[in-house]
């Protein structure tokens, strides 16, 4: 018997992996990747205590009880206490699921998206977005974790399973927001940074064009590339206008990457880029928020149209909830 862990049980699943190609490996292995047709809806099966502790003993670490599972129909929930049944008549598209282990299935991170999507506001739906595009683990439901080689998934497979998914619940609020998430993000705090300046005024963000996040930055003229700088990757990059943002903190980003930066921005200014920086007190003061917004909004050469009493309501809201809620509750 199976027993499908779900949801924010298995967002928890998820950013247990000590390796971010692990997540990605087990789902692309046929060998441990259930065959499930399109179409197919989950099996008949009932979830008894005795499998909730079996998966409790393996000690996954930041896995939390009750733990979230689907069952096909209401007979088969359990009563148990450490259980969270969620009852899905939905059919369920090839790739819905990653077999961890004998008898224990965990809902894919692309199908985790969409189930979420009926649990989350809309701004946290796009956060976890970004977080499962990222490298820094997952902080809606644990620490974040610098030590994540590759993402979870990519917001290309994202909108293919979305679509696969055809009417499953979820799907709506999920490709709503599939249109808000640049890949690529390394730390929390660059992902607050798109989010505050991309999102759209109706969501309390500046409205500017999503840049490319983490990506190498290369000179107009190869020519000019100097001994020893052949790489160089920013935090957000808008490549055609040449305009960089950095983020400047040890808080956020890993040891390696702050000691970086100096040297980094120095190489940005000698390949013709405009460099703002932007600290943790920047972030969370408007005022200065404001002022960086207005330097890109130049640089990249869009009208910022902000400034109204009620998109500055809404962004006081999207500011407090990047900035102060890091966490989802456990359930």
């Amino acid at each position: 018997m199976s027993v499908f862990v779900s949801h924010i049980s298995a967002l928890q699943v998820w950013s247990s992996l000590k390796e971010g190609a692990a997540a990605l490996a087990l789902h692309a292995d046929p060998r441990k990747t259930p065959c499930w047709r399109t179409g197919r809806p989950l099996p008949q099966v009932k979830v008894t205590l005795r499998d909730i502790q079996s998966i409790a003993s393996r000690e996954i670490a930041n896995l939390a009880f009750p733990l979230h599972v689907l069952v096909p129909n209401a007979a088969s929930r359990s009563r148990s206490e450490l259980a969270v049944c969620h009852v899905s008549s939905s059919t369920y598209p090839r790739g819905s699921f990653v077999r961890l282990a004998e008898g224990m299935l965990v809902s894919s991170p692309e199908l985790c998206f969409v189930q979420m999507a009926t649990k989350l506001p809309p701004i946290a739906l796009v956060r976890l977005g970004f977080e499962l595009c990222g490298t820094y683990g997952i902080p809606t439901v644990a620490r974040a974790d610098y030590g994540f080689e590759r993402p979870f998934t990519t917001v290309a497979r994202l909108g293919r399973f979305i679509e696969a998914a055809g009417d499953m619940p979820g799907t709506v609020k999920a490709r709503k927001a599939l249109r808000f998430i640049a890949p690529g993000s390394a730390s929390p705090m660059e992902t607050c940074m798109v989010m505050l300046l991309c999102l759209p005024l109706r969501l309390g963000g500046y409205n500017l064009p999503k840049p490319q996040m983490n990506r190498e930055v290369r000179p107009k003229r190869r020519g000019r590339l100097a001994p020893g700088d052949r790489q160089c990757f920013c935090d957000l990059v808008w490549h055609e206008a040449r305009v960089a943002l950095e983020y400047d903190s040890s808080e956020f980003h890993g040891p390696r990457q702050a000691a970086d930066d100096a040297r980094r921005r120095s190489v940005l200014l000698n390949r013709g880029f405009t460099v703002v920086s932007v600290t943790s007190g920047s972030a969370r003061n408007l005022i200065e928020l404001d002022r960086v917004a207005q330097i890109l909004r130049t640089r990249l050469g869009v009208r910022l149209r902000s400034g109204q009493p009620s998109w500055r309501a809404r962004q006081h809201v999207l500011h407090g909830m990047l900035l102060e809620n890091q966490r989802l509750p456990r359930p």
